[in-house]
């Protein structure tokens, strides 16, 4: 960890303009990341706030069923309460994640998923199924049928 100040002597009376974590095989609660490159900007030492982040994560993801989703590049930055973070993931992990969750929300056995910009899913469960995702009000992942009202949960954080 790095901490610096254009000011280095506001270091002591708790402030600190950035401070850089850099870490390998990191643990935060149920997130293992293999690899952490983050810069704090405008940091309160004192209170444990800061501005704004910027960086990059090698993370392992937990699922529903035990398992973990290897993300390679999770790139973070903004400001702190409204910072985005991009998770990169191989298509083939997240179809055969969703195939899962499919089968587990409808008891339909799944053959085949397709994904396709920008938020449609189609699949095979004897028959082919297209759907779209959607974020429902608890802010769980949803497909929702392209006609009508149906829809399942595939994500719930």
């Amino acid at each position: 960890m790095t901490v610096s100040s254009d000011q280095p002597l506001e270091i002591l009376a708790g402030h600190a303009d950035r401070v850089t974590i850099t870490a390998t095989r990191a643990r935060v609660r149920d997130l293992s990341a293999a690899r952490v490159q983050l810069t704090l900007t405008n940091v309160d030492l004192v209170n444990g706030t800061f501005a704004g982040v910027d960086g990059q994560l090698d993370v392992l993801i937990p699922t529903i069923d035990g398992s973990s989703v290897d993300a390679r590049s999770v790139t973070v930055g903004g400001r702190a309460g409204a910072a985005t973070a991009v998770v990169r993931i191989d298509s083939s992990i997240v179809e055969a994640l969703l195939g899962k969750a499919i089968r587990r929300q409808t008891g339909l056995s799944v053959t085949a998923v397709t994904l396709s910009e920008p938020d449609r899913i189609r699949f095979t469960a004897g028959l082919t199924i297209s759907g779209q995702f959607a974020v429902a009000a608890d802010d769980s992942l949803v497909i929702a049928a392209t006609s009508g009202d149906n829809r399942f949960t595939v994500f719930q954080p």
